[in-house]
């Protein structure tokens, strides 16, 4: 019996490690174990190889490269699993890359960045998530039943983060925006919004205040399989913007000045990658952005060709479990 250990922190990491759990433990000689930072040296110990995440801040990856050095000094093979733009590119983890004996990217142009940086080998797996933004979502008429939407309502989400502080900020930014619609447009517009599974104390009502500016009351948006429902999306550097723009949704990265930093901290990327591809308008000052949104609720033309770009840039993903079939095959060619 060989046993895999799977180390990650980010809820995007754990989700794809649970995919990649139930298909290993199928298989009658290998069996997962779920990392644990009490036990880690100890399960570290029973493994014959280890997958690891690359968290998205200094501070919460320190399990993973906590691990990382662990399993280098045991000579335990390494397969690090980087599950978005910018993951290779994070500082903190720099000095870590080249003790993977694999790393698994999501798309071409991560491996290009990849190998600038690393000499370790590289598989494109493409990403497990994708596959379920795309083929797991409800279709638009059955989304808006549920959400109790008309056919000429325009529905704008806004995707909350893990910070109040920027929630509320972004917020603010775009209820002044949408409020401006209202007395100009001719089909009712309604935001909705979710709270980021990480945001500390999960309770709607810290919002409320704001949405009072609201002329209607907004709609809680549950998860990205209603992403159809919507017309406009108004994003922060969330994963909802790439679920919209697999749909060919409008998205907008409404950007502070504070996030787009901590951003090029975090990643070494100068802006989000789903806006250098073209498939996503970026704005910093609400002046920008509400040119933006009327174009994209209202001009034809400007949703077309952002559509056009988006289907460029985000084609249709394969069958859900192509991306987690093609980790697993290489996990079994390594042990």
């Amino acid at each position: 019996m060989k046993n895999v250990i799977l180390v990650g922190v980010d809820n995007s990491q754990k989700t794809v490690f649970g995919e990649i759990e139930s298909k290993l433990n199928k298989l009658s000689d290998m069996r997962c174990l779920l990392n644990d930072s009490i036990n880690l040296v100890d399960l570290l110990k029973e493994s014959s190889l280890a997958i690891i995440g690359m968290s998205c801040t200094k501070e919460r990856s320190e399990m993973e490269r906590k691990a990382i050095c662990f399993a280098h000094e045991m000579k335990i093979p390494i397969i690090l699993h980087a599950d978005t733009f910018g993951s290779i590119s994070r500082p903190y983890f720099r000095e870590y890359l080249d003790k993977a004996s694999l790393i698994f990217v999501i798309t071409e142009n991560e491996a290009l960045r990849t190998r600038e940086i690393t000499k370790a080998p590289i598989l494109v797996t493409g990403s497990p998530l994708w596959e379920n933004y795309y083929h797991r979502a409800l279709s638009r008429k059955k989304a808006r039943a549920i959400m109790e939407l008309n056919e000429d309502d325009k529905l704008i989400l806004v995707p909350l983060g893990k910070a109040p502080f920027i929630n509320w900020l972004h917020l603010a930014k775009v209820i002044k925006v949408i409020n401006q619609f209202h007395t100009t447009s001719n089909n009712p517009i309604t935001l909705a919004y979710h709270l980021h599974r990480d945001e500390k104390n999960q309770d709607p009502c810290r919002y409320h205040e704001a949405f009072d500016y609201l002329e209607a009351p907004p709609k809680i948006f549950k998860d990205f399989r209603f992403t159809r429902a919507c017309d406009l999306i108004i994003d922060s550097m969330h994963g909802e913007g790439i679920a919209g723009a697999l749909h060919q949704i409008p998205v907008i990265e409404a950007l502070t000045p504070f996030a787009l930093k901590c951003y090029q901290t975090a990643t070494g990327l100068d802006q989000p990658e789903i806006v250098m591809l073209g498939a996503a308008i970026a704005t910093q000052r609400s002046r920008d952005l509400q040119k933006a949104v009327y174009k994209l609720l209202f001009s034809d033309q400007a949703i077309l060709e952002l559509q056009n770009n988006q289907a460029r840039a985000f084609p249709k993903p394969p069958i859900p479990g192509i991306a987690v079939d093609l980790m697993v095959k290489a996990i079994k060619r390594m042990l």
